[in-house]
């Protein structure tokens, strides 16, 4: 009996901790195709509720600006689903969600040789998944959408980046064709931590540790 009144106690206290928080990944591995003339992005990828969250930004210290207009991305093959979240705050500017493809459509594509340091060097094959937007802004205020399905973080392997509008300090005439793989490690969840419990959780605890020393002492 002292063993169960234990296990409960236990068990109270256990369901009693915060859930632990999901991993980011940084994609932070660039090829350009234009890299001297090229937005810095930042990219980041967060598991979430039912999917995952994507962040796309400009680094503080890119001299280039411009607006994305296609979103690529390649998953580990144990990926069956992913939808865009009608929902997430970049659904103004979304357009259309496309498969298995380097062509969003209306020009937010990743065509040709996208990197300026190896002559023919394409983009290793077609993107698993491709959204394509209406002239997204991501800076000054990076932009967030939300992916739902069965990807976690850990399952992006590659990301695709199509900017139009580049230039020197605001828009101008430019574009971009960027790939992104992980980069800069991922970020674990952090060791759960206890949730102070409730007033009705600390008189349970008292009343079964009382409960216990009242049989104890019975049998002595």
């Amino acid at each position: 009996m002292k063993l169960r009144l234990f296990s409960l106690a236990a068990t109270f206290v256990l369901c009693s901790f915060g859930a632990a928080q999901a991993a980011v990944i940084s994609f932070n591995n660039f090829t350009y195709n234009d890299k001297p003339n090229s937005v810095t992005p930042t990219v980041t990828i967060e598991d979430t509720t039912g999917g995952v969250k994507v962040t796309v930004g400009l680094a503080p210290t890119s001299t280039f600006v411009g607006t994305l207009t296609g979103l690529f991305f390649d998953f580990s093959n144990s990926v069956s689903s992913v939808f865009f979240a009608p929902g997430s705050p970049a659904a103004l500017a979304f357009e259309a969600t496309s498969t298995n493809t380097n062509n969003a459509g209306n020009g937010a594509n990743l065509n040709g040789d996208i990197d300026d340091q190896t002559a023919g060097n394409q983009s290793s094959g077609n993107f698993d998944l491709a959204l394509r937007f209406d002239k997204l802004s991501v800076s000054p205020t990076p932009a967030m959408m939300t992916l739902l399905g069965t990807a976690t973080a850990s399952d992006f392997t590659r990301v695709g980046l199509r900017f139009q509008e580049v230039g020197v300090g605001g828009l101008g005439n430019g574009s971009n064709k960027i790939i992104a793989t992980p980069g800069g490690g991922t970020t674990p969840p952090p060791p759960a931590t206890p949730v102070p419990l409730p007033a009705g959780g600390v008189l349970l605890l008292t009343g079964l540790g009382a409960l216990a020393l009242r049989r104890r002492m019975r049998k002595v």
